[in-house]
């Protein structure tokens, strides 16, 4: 089977490659810039094809020969201009899933988010025919998307993945500043700290794309997923004090707070050119109460989710760990 995959040098493209490396399927890459041709050099056997979603004309041919299209590539930056995410997240869509159509495509597997819902949901698991109603720019350019692709539902099979949070070695934005405040001891529990917190591993959503990949599926079918067992988020800090051997944060702030202080960094980041480490969307998604129902992919695919949550942390907070002891070696041979 041939398989394109656009994506592919991004953080849960990385797991995807290593999954698939070793198997017989025959990979075809989209990329964008010849400069990240650099972070596939650990799979040679793999077929390059450069081209811009923005840009139709760069598509032609991309699909020629190739049955499945797992699409992965979008813009995941909560800074960006909304005119961004929508010319990358709902246009590049659109013009890949046109350039399918003309060659004959058999299955389209589309990674989404549970963005589309937005924040403000009920206390309960939600199912994927809950209405949708995103809060922000990239869950609104995800939402288009996916009203574009069921266009073409009765052409191809269209398959839907809804990803909640992810985390797992790789990923670090957002996580890496609630560990150091941790480690700070500047940590908060905003709120109450009862609210759950969708996470999922990477290598947990990888399993429902080599499910959604290798399993008859039918068309048009949306899938939310997640762990199977959600996470408050005082579990959350208290499990990651302790894996950094800090005392869990008590001290509870209410949600304006963060706010005023993301807004702030907002602001400074501006007159210094440099990248916030705290946005709103990152207090949001740690003090929103979020869960999503899994029932559908479980019963209609098989997905159990295999990585439990407490050895998950673990394993952020010695990347987390590890990437500031490389940071801090990083700036000790450049003083020397």
């Amino acid at each position: 089977m041939n398989i394109l995959i656009t994506g592919a040098t991004g953080h849960l493209g990385a797991y995807l490659l290593e999954e698939l490396a070793d198997t017989n399927y025959n990979l075809r890459i989209l990329l964008k810039n010849p400069d990240e041709t650099s972070k596939l050099e650990n799979y040679p056997h793999i077929e390059l094809f450069y081209g811009d979603l923005t840009d139709p004309e760069t598509l032609e041919g991309v699909t020629k020969e190739i049955q499945v299209v797992i699409h992965l590539a979008a813009v995941i930056d909560y800074i960006a201009p909304e005119s961004t995410l929508y010319s990358v997240n709902y246009e590049g869509t659109k013009n890949l899933i046109r350039e399918c159509a003309k060659t004959g495509i058999k299955k389209f597997i589309f990674i989404s988010s549970t963005a589309v819902y937005g924040k403000n949901l009920p206390n309960y698991p939600i199912k994927e025919d809950y209405r949708l109603k995103p809060n922000n720019a990239y869950g609104k350019s995800k939402m288009l998307a996916e009203q574009e692709l069921l266009k073409f539902k009765d052409e191809m099979d269209i398959i839907i993945l809804r990803l909640s949070m992810l985390y797992g070695r790789g990923f670090n934005k957002g996580y890496f500043y609630i560990l150091r405040s941790i480690e700070n001891k500047n940590m908060k529990i905003i709120g109450d700290g009862k609210n759950h917190i969708p996470l999922l591993h990477a290598k947990d959503a990888i399993q429902a794309i080599i499910l959604s990949l290798e399993n008859k599926t039918k068309s048009g079918s949306i899938y939310n997923v997640t762990n199977k067992n959600t996470i408050t988020q005082n579990e959350l800090l208290q499990i990651s004090a302790k894996e950094l051997n800090i005392e869990p944060p008590k001290n509870k702030t209410p949600i304006f707070i963060p706010k005023i202080l993301a807004g702030l960094e907002i602001l400074t980041s501006y007159l210094t050119m440099s990248e916030p480490k705290l946005l709103n969307e990152y207090i949001d998604k740690i003090s929103s109460d979020r869960q999503f129902s899994i029932y559908t992919i479980e019963i209609e695919l098989g997905f159990i989710p295999k990585m439990d949550i407490k050895k998950g942390i673990k394993e952020m907070v010695e990347y987390y760990i590890q990437e500031e002891y490389n940071k801090t070696e990083g700036t000790k041979n450049e003083e020397n």
